[in-house]
This record gives structure tokens, C-alpha cells and sequence, in this order.
């Protein structure tokens, strides 16, 4: 008697090109990582780029029953990761992760921080709200973990940081 095929639950990660950088490689090491772990456990785990031009016909052929939701950036741009998920809710497929709508709300550490203060959540102070003097990370408002960042990045020369 046949087995029957596992469920499949495919990894979809970010869309990278030929020369990755350490973020995205990253990612892809996450990939791998979830996808064996899903091996593991007895799940048909394909590892699929966010591609979405193809996407809908190869979920469809591999009968995906969930998708584990890896996706990080489109077109190296963080802040249009939510378009994985509106996608994968468009479709009506249950995935990993957070929603649309929440990655949308979240994307702008700035307005995060702001509103997560007006709730009496103590966060670190801006440099604006009094706290000259100090060492600094300078981080895009956008984009997520520590891409772009290097030496240059960490300093209490608020000029510098300026101009960079």
C-alpha cells in the first residue's frame, strides 16, 4: 500500500541574488534550518524565493497546506516585506508570522518607539529628547537588524552621525 505524500509546507524566503550580503545569507541559512526542521518532524519542507510572478502556480502544484513565512525584503527593501503576507492572506493560505497589517504598523522604529511610550513602555531616550553626551547607534527607520550598519554607525559625535 502507497504512502501517502507528506503535507507540504514550504520555506518562502527572500528573493537574493547572486552575491548576498551577510543579512541575506543569513536568511538563507534560516531557510535551511526551518526547512529541516520541518523534515524532521515529517513535513514536505521545499525551500521557494518570494517570486511572486510564479509563486501561486508552484504552491498550487505542491498542494502547500501552510507556508513558513521567511521572507524579510523585497527588492533589498525591507519596509515592502508586508507584501509577502498580503499576498498569502490574498490567496487565503495560512502562513508563519505576522500579518500585513501588523508588519505595516511596525515598520518605522521611530513610530514604534513613540507609541510603545505613549502605553508607558520605557524605551531608550532620542538624542532630541535630551540625552546629548551619550554613544549612539544610528539605524535606518526602516530597515530591520543591523543591515548597513558598521563602526562608522556607533558614536557620540551627533555631527557626525548627522552628516552620516
Amino acid at each position: 500500500m502507497r504512502q501517502p505524500d507528506p503535507i507540504c509546507i514550504p520555506v518562502i524566503h527572500t528573493d537574493i541574488g547572486a552575491n548576498p550580503t551577510p543579512d541575506d545569507a543569513d536568511t538563507i541559512l534560516q531557510a535551511q534550518f526551518m526547512a529541516t526542521c520541518l523534515k524532521e518532524l515529517g513535513y514536505a519542507a521545499p525551500l521557494l524565493p518570494f517570486r511572486p510572478a510564479s509563486l501561486k502556480r508552484e504552491l498550487t502544484a505542491l498542494k502547500a497546506a501552510a507556508i513558513f513565512n521567511l521572507v524579510e525584503a523585497i527588492g533589498s527593501e525591507d519596509e515592502r516585506a508586508s507584501e509577502a503576507p498580503a499576498l498569502f492572506e490574498a490567496w487565503n493560505i495560512p502562513y508563519s508570522g505576522n500579518s500585513a497589517l501588523t508588519l505595516n504598523s511596525l515598520i518605522n522604529k521611530p513610530t514604534v518607539k513613540r507609541r510603545l511610550s505613549q502605553y508607558g513602555m520605557p524605551t531608550p531616550a532620542f538624542p532630541e529628547d535630551g540625552a546629548q553626551g551619550k554613544q549612539w547607534i544610528l539605524k535606518s527607520e526602516t530597515f530591520h537588524c543591523s543591515r548597513g550598519i558598521d563602526h562608522r554607525n556607533v558614536s557620540s559625535d551627533m555631527d557626525a552621525l548627522n552628516a552620516l
